[in-house]
């Protein structure tokens, strides 16, 4: 399998890397447009914030498998004002930052 790319020229490597990114990209944009569906629809005054009750309908329907505790940590974590509502903006750039690492 090294061989195989210790065989590619630079331009196929080149090819082969903008190949990888173009698909890790897409898979980032697919995961913040079905997001930000769903906090639309969960977002029902439309302000761009949610509080812990909707944050809690978001994660069930995004479906990843977090307890109840690991929820209430991850909203204290992105509640930074300390209001009790998170602001979009705060989890797109977690999201961005996580997706990309």
């Amino acid at each position: 399998m090294l061989n195989d790319f210790q065989n590619l020229s630079s331009q196929h490597f080149a090819v082969l890397i903008k190949m990888i990114l173009n698909k890790k990209l897409s898979d980032h944009e697919s995961t913040l447009k079905n997001f930000n569906t769903l906090f639309r629809q969960i977002d029902k005054d439309r302000d761009g914030k949610i509080d812990y009750g909707e944050f809690c309908q978001l994660m069930g329907e995004l479906n990843i498998g977090l307890s109840e505790l690991q929820i209430n940590e991850f909203f204290m974590q992105l509640n930074h004002s300390g209001e009790g509502q998170i602001h979009y903006s705060h989890i797109i750039g977690l999201l961005s930052t996580t997706e990309n690492r």
